[in-house]
């Protein structure tokens, strides 16, 4: 059983907001220093784990929670993790200027960016199949967050959704995954994909769930508002879009 200092650290990091206050100030100054602590180690961690070439899971987003690598780091079995463990939804968050450098519109040409938008699917134009294999998808992720990639490195409609992200961003999975792979100090695309619940296949996984399976699966997890945090206190301003 945890004791109660054990118990305000495992809820801290699942991202839970309903711990008691302590009733002298001087333990709630300690807490609250040891809650930072904890959830700035949390997104060190994660970082850490995504330059290394690993997958993380990210919770407590406001669209729930998921798997997340860095698009230049993917790899057949990372795309294959995601997909066994996603409704195999896989999208790249970049950042608005780069999609358009690479001619990814949005889905709705109505559509205003800000914060993460749906773009034109695609597939990369050389190097792969019928472009939905493990193999296939990694190649695309890798050629999306290739700095020399151009436009015609791409068919379109394909497999993989390019998601922009510009503007003053929220706390989506899409806008954290892009965040903490910059954080991770890798090239700005992220793959992401939503965690299917393991109780349920007909739901997303709860925050609950989404903190089991990084255990069970020996991955790092990382709370949204975490990576939120240290995106406000180390950039300033919107990203380009």
């Amino acid at each position: 059983m945890l004791d109660a200092a054990q118990s305000v650290r495992h809820r801290v990091l699942c991202g839970h907001r309903d711990v008691p206050e302590p009733v002298r100030q001087g333990e709630n100054v300690n807490d609250q220093r040891e809650s930072t602590a904890l959830l700035g180690g949390a997104v060190d961690r994660a970082a850490a784990e995504l330059a290394a070439g690993r997958a993380v899971v990210v919770h407590g987003c406001s669209d729930e929670g998921g798997i997340v690598f860095a698009a230049a780091r993917a790899d057949v079995e990372l795309t294959a993790f995601a997909v066994r463990h996603s409704s195999g939804f896989l999208c790249v968050a970049l950042s608005g200027e780069r999609c358009d450098e690479l001619v990814l519109p949005p889905m709705s040409p109505k559509v205003e960016r800000q914060g993460a938008t749906a773009c034109v699917t695609v597939d990369a134009s050389a190097g792969v199949s019928t472009g939905i294999s493990a193999s296939d998808r990694a190649r695309t992720a890798r050629l999306l967050a290739a700095p020399h990639a151009e436009p015609a490195d791409f068919t379109r409609p394909g497999h993989v959704v390019p998601v922009a992200i510009a503007g003053h961003r929220g706390d989506s999975l899409a806008e954290v995954a892009f965040d903490l792979v910059g954080l991770a100090g890798l090239t700005p695309a992220a793959v992401y994909a939503h965690l299917v619940s393991p109780a349920d296949p007909t739901r997303m996984a709860t925050t609950d769930e989404l903190t089991a399976f990084a255990v069970g699966e020996r991955l790092a997890a990382v709370p949204a508002s975490a990576v939120t945090a240290r995106r406000s206190a180390r950039w300033d301003g919107p990203v380009a879009g």
